[in-house]
Formats: structure tokens, C-alpha cells, sequence
């Protein structure tokens, strides 16, 4: 599962299929940020959401995206 955090106004719902070039919204400093960015992350099939501002409970699920992007 690909996570998009930090966004001012995301464009996509939960559990859309995102292709790549898709707009999926206005970056932003939102929840637990420092500064404005898009904070992408792979979760395995154990990450669980932690709530409204993207924080993740099992971190330690999160895989490398070089094995997912090209």
C-alpha cells in the first residue's frame, strides 16, 4: 500500500489505484511536518493507519520503494 502524506488538498480517496503522471493533490506541512514536501510511503500487508494527520502504527512495515518504482 502506497501512502501520500503532508498534502494541503489530496485529490485521491483511500484505496484508489494511482497511475503514475496522476495528480494526487497540493503538497503541504500537514500533521507532524517541518516544511512543505509529499512524504510517499510503501507499507506491507501489516501497516495500519493511526489516523486523521498520516501517522502510521507499524512502522516497521515499511518496505523500500526501489522495489517498486522503476
Amino acid at each position: 500500500m502506497g501512502i501520500y502524506a503532508h498534502l494541503t488538498a489530496p485529490s485521491v480517496e483511500l484505496g484508489s489505484f494511482v497511475l503514475a503522471g496522476a495528480y494526487i493533490g497540493i503538497s503541504g506541512n500537514t500533521g507532524n511536518s517541518l516544511g512543505e514536501h509529499l512524504h510517499y510511503e510503501i507499507q506491507g500487508p501489516n501497516g495500519t493507519w493511526g489516523g486523521t494527520y498520516g501517522n502510521w502504527g507499524n512502522t516497521p512495515n515499511s518496505l523500500n520503494p526501489d522495489l517498486f518504482l522503476p
